[in-house]
């Protein structure tokens, strides 16, 4: 098995991760939505610091919600510490690829429409999930604004729940 970088977040259906306030309270918690199982098959959290510091200011529990997976935070500030994270100081996709070419795991790329795009860029992102809320909110952060060409993608998988989320599941095709 190879080392996968497997991008999972939630998205609006008009491709917002966040309201025009930074809110995220339109996503659905009335159910698992399959994060369960996903996390049984997660080795390795990534992010950067904004999206570990939004985990942090809901409370913090990061075993509660990620179980003992550990995480690291690239960021060039300091963070706040936790037993399961690391801080990443500097040059994330110089330790990203010496990750994927050292390991065989499953690492979530966790949140961050910046840190996923300099990954994306990279081509170190090997699949995304993306948890499609129907919703448009109309304003707020987009996900996909700069993503300067086009890039290819292959279902996987997709589940559609009764509550009118739709989980696609995509390989990326670089």
């Amino acid at each position: 098995m190879k080392t996968k970088i497997i991008a999972n977040l939630a998205i609006s259906f008009d491709g917002k991760i966040e309201g025009p306030n930074g809110e995220y309270d339109w996503c659905f918690t009335d159910q698992d939505y399959g994060m369960q199982e996903f996390l049984k098959q997660t080795n390795l959290i990534i992010s950067g610091a904004k999206s570990y510091q939004t985990v942090v200011n809901e409370g913090g529990d990061l075993e509660r919600y990620f179980g003992k997976i550990p995480w690291l935070v690239f960021s060039k500030n300091p963070v706040q510490s936790h037993a399961l994270v690391t801080p990443i100081p500097n040059n994330a996709i110089a330790h990203i690829e010496q990750l994927k070419s050292n390991s065989s795991q499953n690492i979530w790329l966790f949140g961050g429409s910046i840190f996923f795009q300099s990954l994306l860029q990279a081509k170190l992102v090997d699949e995304m999930m993306l948890s499609v809320h129907p919703i448009i909110l109309g304003n707020g952060k987009e996900f996909f604004a700069n993503i300067p060409k086009r890039i290819h993608l292959s279902l996987i998988n997709c589940k559609t729940y009764e509550s009118g989320l739709v989980q696609q599941h995509y390989q990326i095709l670089y």
